[in-house]
C-alpha cells in the first residue's frame, strides 16, 4: 500500500478525495461524525431536488388539460412524498458506502481533532477514542446554515435548511428569510404544494450573484406562482402577537410589515465547519474559514482543505472537483484549477442556471460587450413541453467575439448549461457556438440562436 492519507469529512469534497485518492494507491481513512454524504446528500442538494421533482410532477397533472389529458382532482400526500425523498437519500448514500468499501477506503465514524499536525484523535459516539497517523490530511468538513441572533427568535419556531426536510406536513404559511438560492428553491417547491410563501431579502432583487436579468425575471415566475416579495428588507424581530408568532419586517423607508407565519426558515448563507478540529494543534492558519492555494493546500504543506471549509464557492460540484485536486496534489502530483468557469444551478420553475461573467461583471471589468438573448416563447420544443417562459443570454467580448458567460433561465436550463461551460471553458467564440448544428426540436436549439442573436443573426426570433 502507498501513502497514507486520511480525510474528514464524507460529503461531497471528502468521499469524493477518497475514491480518488484509492484510485491512485493510497491508503485512505474516512472520518465521518455523522451520514456520509454530507449536508448535499442528506440534507441539501438531494431532498431539495426530490422534493422539487415531486412539485413538478404534481404541476403536471394540475395541467394535464393543456395537453388534452383528464386527471382527475390530483392532491398531494405529503407523506408519500417525504417517503420517496427518504428513499432516494438511503439508496444514493448506501451506494456511495459501497463504492468506498470496494475502493477499499476504511470508514470510520466519529469526529476527529489533530493531536499534531501528522496525528489526529477520532471520538466514537460510545466515547472512545482512536488515533490516527498519516502521510497527508485532506479537511472537508463543510458548512452549516447561519442563525443570525435576531431578537425573539424560537429555535422550534424558526429553521434552518438542516431543519426544513423534518417538516410532516405543509405549512399553511412559510415565511422564508434571504433570497438566495435555497430560499427561492422552497419558496418553489411550497408554493407548489399550496403553501402561502412569504419571502424577506435585505437587498433589492432576489439571487443577487446572478445576472440581473434573471434576477428580475425569478421574480416574475415567482409572483406568477403566488409568492409575496419584500425586497430591501430586514427583520427586525419576532414577537407573539394575537396569539401568533410574527415577523416584525421593516423596509428601507424604516415602515414596518407585520408578517405571521406558521413557520419561519432562515436561509442567509452558510459557515464554514471550523471549529473543534483542533488546528491550532497542527498549526493550520485559518479565521472564518481554512485559506488554501490553487492546490487545496494549507500553510502545512501536507494538510489540505476542500470544499466549503475553505472558503471557496460553496457548491457541490466545485467540492467535488476540489477534493479531486486535494487528493492528487496529496499523492505527489502537481495540479490546480483557476475556477474561472463553474455552473451555478438554481431548480426553480423554471429552471435557472448560470455560468461565465453576468453583464454587471463585464461592465465593471470595462469590457466592450455585445449581448445575444433568445426567448423560450420562440423554441419549439418548450412550447411543446408547454414550458416555455424564459430566456437564454449570452455575453461576448466585442473585440473577438470570445464567449465570457452564458446566462439561462427557462426548461433544461441545468442541463443546458454544460455547453456553455465548456465553450468558455476552451475559449470558444460565438461563431464556434452557432457554426455548431444543434438538433432540432430540442431547447438546446434556444443556446445557439442567443449566440447568433448576439451578431444580430436569430433565426427565429426578429432582431
Amino acid at each position: 500500500m502507498g501513502k497514507k492519507t486520511v480525510i474528514i469529512g464524507g460529503g461531497p469534497a471528502g468521499y469524493v478525495s477518497a475514491l480518488r485518492a484509492a484510485q491512485l494507491g493510497m491508503d485512505v481513512v474516512l472520518i465521518e461524525q455523522r451520514d456520509i454524504g454530507g449536508t448535499c446528500l442528506n440534507r441539501g442538494c438531494i431532498p431539495t431536488k426530490a422534493l422539487l421533482q415531486s412539485a413538478s410532477v404534481l404541476r403536471v397533472f394540475q395541467n394535464a388539460a393543456d395537453f388534452g389529458l383528464v386527471a382527475e382532482d390530483p392532491y398531494l400526500d405529503y407523506s408519500r412524498v417525504n417517503q420517496r425523498k427518504e428513499q432516494i437519500i438511503t439508496k444514493l448514500r448506501t451506494g456511495i458506502g459501497g463504492l468506498l468499501k470496494a475502493s477499499g477506503v476504511r470508514v470510520v465514524v466519529g469526529s476527529a481533532s489533530f493531536v499534531s499536525d501528522r496525528e489526529i484523535k477520532v471520538k466514537a459516539k460510545d466515547g472512545s477514542e482512536i488515533l490516527f497517523s498519516a502521510d497527508s490530511f485532506i479537511i472537508a468538513t463543510g458548512s452549516s446554515p447561519i442563525r443570525p441572533p435576531i431578537p425573539g427568535i424560537e429555535e422550534d419556531r424558526v429553521m434552518t435548511s438542516d431543519e426544513v426536510f423534518s417538516l410532516e406536513d405543509v405549512p399553511e404559511k412559510l415565511l422564508i428569510i434571504g433570497g438566495g438560492v435555497i430560499g427561492v428553491e422552497m419558496a418553489t417547491i411550497y408554493a407548489s404544494f399550496g403553501a402561502e410563501v412569504v419571502i424577506v431579502e435585505m437587498i433589492d432583487r432576489l439571487l443577487p450573484t446572478f445576472d440581473r436579468d434573471i434576477s428580475e425575471e425569478v421574480c416574475r415566475q415567482l409572483k406568477r406562482m403566488g409568492v409575496e416579495l419584500h425586497l430591501s428588507c430586514k427583520v427586525e424581530r419576532f414577537v407573539w402577537q394575537n396569539g401568533r408568532y410574527t415577523a416584525i419586517v421593516e423596509d428601507k423607508a424604516g415602515k414596518q410589515i407585520v408578517i405571521p407565519a406558521e413557520k419561519t426558515l432562515m436561509s442567509i448563507g452558510r459557515k464554514a465547519n471550523v471549529k473543534n478540529l483542533g488546528l491550532e494543534n497542527a498549526g493550520v492558519k485559518y479565521d472564518r474559514v481554512i485559506p488554501v492555494d490553487d492546490h487545496m493546500r494549507t500553510n502545512i504543506s501536507h494538510i489540505y482543505a476542500a470544499g466549503d471549509v475553505n472558503g471557496g464557492i460553496q457548491l457541490a460540484h466545485v467540492a467535488s472537483h476540489e477534493g479531486i485536486l486535494a487528493a492528487e496534489n496529496a499523492v505527489g502530483l502537481d495540479v490546480s484549477d483557476d475556477f474561472r468557469c463553474v455552473p451555478s444551478c438554481v431548480y426553480t420553475f423554471p429552471e435557472i442556471a448560470s455560468t461565465g461573467m453576468t453583464e454587471q461583471e463585464a461592465v465593471q471589468k470595462g469590457i466592450q460587450i455585445k449581448i445575444g438573448r433568445f426567448p423560450f416563447s420562440a423554441n419549439s420544443k418548450a412550447v411543446i413541453e408547454n414550458d416555455a417562459h424564459g430566456f437564454v443570454k449570452v455575453i461576448a467580448d466585442a473585440s473577438d467575439d470570445r464567449l465570457l458567460g452564458v446566462h439561462i433561465i427557462g426548461p433544461h436550463a441545468t442541463a443546458l448549461i454544460c455547453e456553455a461551460v465548456l465553450a468558455i471553458e476552451k475559449n470558444m467564440s460565438l461563431s464556434d457556438l452557432t457554426k455548431t448544428i444543434h438538433a432540432h426540436p430540442t431547447v438546446g436549439e434556444a443556446v445557439q440562436e442567443a449566440a447568433l442573436s448576439a451578431n444580430h443573426l436569430a433565426i427565429h426570433t426578429l432582431n
